[in-house]
């Protein structure tokens, strides 16, 4: 196998990758726009949602159905 085919193989050349000083702007922007990071911060609950908590419920029972179901199959 010569040069010219291994070359032919790749759709991407090295030639064709962005800088990485461009990738760290993107990511400097982002963490300026969504402002500091505090981790003394105190984070306050907010109101549990009635349809939040229905899904919690049934998720609950679901799990709880699916335990009572695979020890009376393994029992």
């Amino acid at each position: 196998m010569t040069d010219d085919t291994a070359d032919d193989q790749y759709r991407f050349s090295l030639e064709d990758l962005e800088d990485d000083e461009a990738e760290t702007d993107r990511h400097e922007a982002r963490a300026v726009e969504m402002g500091q990071y505090d981790p003394d911060e105190v984070i306050e609950s907010g109101s549990i949602d009635g349809e939040n908590a229905l899904f919690v419920a049934l998720g609950v029972l679901a799990m709880v159905a699916f335990f009572v179901h695979v020890v009376t199959l393994l029992g």
